[in-house]
């Protein structure tokens, strides 16, 4: 196999390990990724964006395994993402939201 076929298996087998390990008050469709979409092919610097409820305190995102950092909002949250920065391939972008209790959601592109 080559290096593509390998990375595709590797992302693939880090989703299924998070979906089965995030609990299920973490898949509430509560905090959505508006941009990018599920796979979609971007470049340059993007804003990636969203909406949440807006009883959460805090939205943190990150990409792939990086640090988590804080994104501008709550209810209409967004942060640009210079993808010059990254490797050419496909890469995750993961999203929670914190409450006033440090109760966490996820949402994972």
């Amino acid at each position: 196999m080559d290096f593509k076929k390998y990375f595709i298996i590797i992302v693939i087998l880090i989703l299924v390990y998070y979906l089965i390990n995030i609990p299920k008050v973490a898949l509430k469709s509560d905090l959505i990724i508006n941009y990018p979409n599920d796979l979609e092919e971007v470049s340059g610097v993007i804003n990636v964006n969203g909406k949440s409820n807006p009883n959460y305190k805090e939205i943190y995102y990150r990409i792939d395994l990086s640090e988590w950092e804080l994104a501008n909002g709550v209810s209409k949250w967004n942060f640009d993402l210079d993808t010059t920065k990254l490797s050419k391939g496909l890469h995750v972008i993961y999203v929670k939201a914190e409450d006033k209790v440090k109760a966490v959601r996820i949402k994972v592109v």
